[in-house]
């Protein structure tokens, strides 16, 4: 086998291991999103159905926060984010109805309230208990809410602590969660209806907005492109760099400086070895070099060196393939047998 038709090989298994890392970076984007509608429905369904004994009004308080809680992680998936909410569920009072979880930690907190008029719900916020985290109305009330909150002010001077959270709720009290992502806004109405509709099993998901294609909008999409892109873009470079690897091994492994049993199991222990390690070495070199050359186009030209990393993860197997291909007759000997 000539040096023309390992190239050749290697360019191969650059164009397919570019076009598989596309494929399966945007299919884990839509199954991150979809899960997280999956798991907002059954949220508010659980809620709607372990409160189902409850008044119409009480339990579309629950659902509420279900419905913030579900539609911010929904967003959080489709922007690629880590953080996430949780409904809190407890009855101690001044606890937040919703927390914000991040790398394992509660990083901020939220009440959810719920109630007839905007003025029973800036009541209920006035509650110094309430001194941390958003306040989430619902949507047609957030106006009234804060304006309730600003008409009782001058009542509050001999409450300080009411009359300072009471300033806080006209100054912050809102529709959605907030943290990079944001909850959908919910009105009282549709709280209701939400509720009603989950408690007798008839959620509608399209009519509700919980679908995959109601959450995912089109710079959504322009962004997943761009990432592939430039991750297929990584791969493909690091592959179209392995015909040198290749070449320096051919040279160690002829001279006897790198037995070529090592290398057999570099391959096949899927890179736990020292051998994997010095191939993984080569790879990340080749890589750069190609990239900052220029060989790999101007967008990779200056490549940070974490992707670097990232890269040479997806594209050792992606060089392990393309060297199966041309291993078979290198040095007269058969040195590599892994499973296709």
């Amino acid at each position: 086998m000539g040096r023309r038709t390992d190239d050749n090989a290697f360019r191969r298994a650059s164009e397919l291991a570019a076009a598989e890392v596309g494929v399966q970076l945007g299919a884990g984007y839509v199954d991150r999103v979809r899960v997280a509608v999956d798991e907002a429905v059954a949220g508010i369904e659980r809620v709607a159905t372990q409160y189902g004994a409850n008044t119409d009004a009480s339990r579309r308080g629950f659902v509420a926060e279900a419905h913030h809680v579900g539609s911010f992680n929904i967003d959080a998936a489709r922007r690629d984010l880590d953080i996430r909410t949780e409904v809190v569920s407890s009855t101690v009072r001044g606890s937040p109805d919703v927390v914000f979880i991040e790398g394992g930690q509660t990083v901020g907190e939220a009440q959810v309230k719920y109630y007839a008029t905007a003025g029973k719900t800036a009541a209920q916020l006035r509650d110094p208990h309430y001194a941390d985290g958003q306040l989430i109305v619902p949507a047609d009330q957030v106006d009234g809410v804060r304006e309730a909150a600003r008409a009782s002010i001058d009542r509050l001077g001999h409450r300080p602590e009411v009359a300072r959270q009471t300033r806080r709720v006209v100054e912050t009290a809102d529709g959605s969660l907030r943290n990079r992502a944001e909850s959908r806004p919910l009105d009282d109405e549709e709280a209701f209806r939400l509720a009603r509709d989950a408690r007798d099993g008839t959620l509608d998901r399209r009519q509700h907005g919980y679908t995959t294609e109601a959450s995912v909008r089109p710079e959504d999409l322009a962004r997943q492109s761009a990432e592939a892109a430039a991750s297929a873009a990584i791969v493909s470079a690091a592959v179209a760099a392995a015909p040198q690897v290749w070449r320096a091994m051919e040279r160690v492994v002829s001279s006897g400086e790198f037995p070529a049993e090592e290398l057999q199991a570099a391959l096949r222990d899927g890179g736990r070895s020292a051998a994997a390690g010095a191939l993984r070495g080569a790879i990340a070199a080749s890589l750069t070099a190609t990239c900052r050359a220029g060989l790999a186009g101007e967008a990779l030209r200056n490549v940070d060196p974490t992707g670097v990393g990232a890269g040479v993860a997806v594209a050792f197997q992606a060089v392990n393939d393309a060297m199966r291909q041309v291993a078979m007759t290198c040095f007269g000997t058969v040195i590599l047998d892994l499973p296709p």
